[in-house]
């Protein structure tokens, strides 16, 4: 990231700007490779496709300082697209980072996860960098499948999708899919949601948009990382949870 050419760059550019610098602050970094490998996520391929950052405080450092003009502007637009919060401080700082983006390949949001467990009392553990969230993860998988899994946890997402079920998506800070979503999946050839038990939405809501709707069968209290931790073959372990889903009748 040259943050010497930041100021003369769109806001859409100089966000992208920053996620390249969060997804290069990967390399050699061993508190995320640790935290990846815990979660069965460590995956070279993972880390690529959607470009997953780490923001380790390095930005700020590169920063002029905030009593000079160029330190001011930068911390202002870096402010106005959600990097900075209005004290200064990364808003994703200690996360694992996210970017989320949109069927066009245009990143509208990102996604950070707190590395740590050594938090300050009601630091949130999820955050992003709007007041709203915006989009799906991994939102282009409606495009080539007839069956979608849904998520609401972006990390079960990733552990479906590194074992080969690249057919998901996951909402993230939310738990219902909207209106819009819904037809979206439904124009876009979707015929069959198979959902995380934790996802919202009525089987009413979601077969009014012409899709069937399933329900994964998680062990009572497992999330489906957990769940994929706890087995000895994943994979074959996603797999029967996806043949073995209970259809939703209408309510």
């Amino acid at each position: 990231m040259n943050i010497t050419n930041v100021l003369t760059k769109s806001d859409q550019a100089c966000l992208e700007d920053t996620l390249r610098f969060y997804h290069d602050a990967i390399t050699n970094d061993e508190s995320l490779k640790l935290f990846l490998t815990k979660k069965g996520l460590f995956n070279q391929s993972l880390i690529a496709t959607f470009n997953l950052g780490l923001a380790n405080r390095q930005l700020g450092l590169l920063l002029p300082s905030k009593q000079v003009k160029a330190g001011k502007d930068l911390r202002t637009k870096l402010q106005s697209i959600g990097i900075l919060r209005a004290s200064g401080h990364e808003q994703l700082n200690g996360s694992l980072v996210v970017p989320i983006t949109d069927l066009d390949g245009k990143v509208i949001d990102a996604y950070g996860l707190k590395l740590g467990n050594r938090l300050r009392k009601g630091t949130p553990l999820e955050l992003n960098l709007g007041v709203e969230t915006k989009g799906l993860w991994n939102v282009s998988a409606i495009s080539y499948t007839e069956e979608l899994i849904v998520c609401n946890s972006i990390i079960d997402a990733m552990t479906f999708w590194v074992h080969g079920y690249k057919n998901v998506v996951s909402l993230y800070l939310r738990a219902a899919l909207t209106n819009d979503e819904l037809a979206l999946f439904k124009s876009s050839g979707v015929q069959r949601l198979l959902i995380a038990p934790s996802i919202s939405n009525t089987s009413d809501q979601i077969q009014q948009h012409g899709l069937a709707s399933y329900v994964l069968k998680l062990p009572l209290g497992q999330s489906v990382n957990q769940y994929a931790l706890s087995v000895s073959n994943a994979g074959n372990a996603l797999g029967s949870l996806i043949r073995h889903s209970d259809w939703q009748e209408p309510e």
